[in-house]
């Protein structure tokens, strides 16, 4: 009879070992599995933020350290972009410049804005120029005198340094228009004008040549000389409707784009670090 108790607790005891023995190793299994888990969520994480990382993010932020140190050298070196230094005058201080890192050209990107008037006539520039992150490298897009008006439609026009014309109520003007497949403006236009209340006459050529009354159908004494490039002339006078359209064809109904300039400083850098 004792023989046969002791065999009932050996069992009871073996059963138990069993099954703890069972616990721990189905623990064990929970543990690694657990595990397994964590690390493909790791994994699944890690992949989801690459993918969710934007190059053109990438670029942008190079693109802004690389405009910070040219308007940095610009600043305390008196440096362009290539190296050049620019001709200072003294007409105010350097901080009176101004600068802009804006998609002016809205193909996506930040282009670099320069606009540079402490110096002579000759000397002020406003210049646009574009990061170029393969060659690490400003590339240049726009290149004239500081007297523009942006359009949204990717025109600018650009006011003459001078008005030495037969006009002087009138202005000048260049009109640039924004090209996607080179990155750049291509001048389309200029108009100047013949004031016939100023100049009844004009030297052309070295002779005196009477205002062209003949062109002149609205009878209101004005003339518009137009150009589809870069090339100055005056041939072929229009009237002012004439004129009208043909700014019209080139900006249209776009409206003028305000562009954010700040001063050239160290305080307005420090917006974009």
């Amino acid at each position: 009879m004792k023989h046969v108790v002791h065999k009932k607790i050996g069992f009871v005891l073996a059963l138990i070992v069993a099954v703890m023995f069972a616990g721990c190793k189905k623990s064990n299994q929970d543990s690694q599995n657990e595990e397994a888990e964590l690390v493909q969520d790791l994994s699944q994480d890690t992949q989801l933020a690459e993918e969710e990382t934007d190059p053109r993010e990438e670029e942008a932020a190079e693109a802004r350290v690389f405009y910070l140190e040219v308007l940095n050298r610009l600043l305390v070196q008196k440096q362009w972009p290539d190296g050049t230094e620019v001709y200072f005058d003294g007409f105010g201080s350097m901080e009176d410049n101004h600068f802009a890192i804006f998609d002016v050209d809205q193909d996506g990107r930040e282009e670099l804005m320069l606009q540079y008037t402490t110096t002579s006539m000759a000397g002020m520039t406003e210049a646009i120029y574009d990061y170029d992150g393969e060659l690490k490298e400003l590339r240049e897009e726009f290149l004239q005198f500081p007297m523009t008006t942006y359009y949204e439609n990717g025109v600018i026009k650009v006011g003459f340094s001078h008005n030495q014309g037969f006009g002087p109520d009138f202005w000048p003007f260049f009109l640039y228009q924004y090209q996607a497949d080179t990155d750049d403006y291509t001048c389309v236009g200029l108009v100047d004008t013949w004031d016939k209340s100023y100049y009844p006459e004009a030297y052309l050529g070295g002779e005196p040549v009477p205002f062209p009354e003949e062109a002149d159908t609205d009878g209101d004494g004005i003339l518009y000389y137009l150009s589809d490039s870069e090339e100055y002339q005056l041939e072929d006078p229009v009237n002012k409707g004439e004129y009208e359209e043909w700014v019209t064809s080139h900006v249209g109904e776009a409206g003028e784009m305000e562009i954010p300039w700040l001063p050239l400083s160290e305080e307005s850098f420090a917006q974009f670090r």
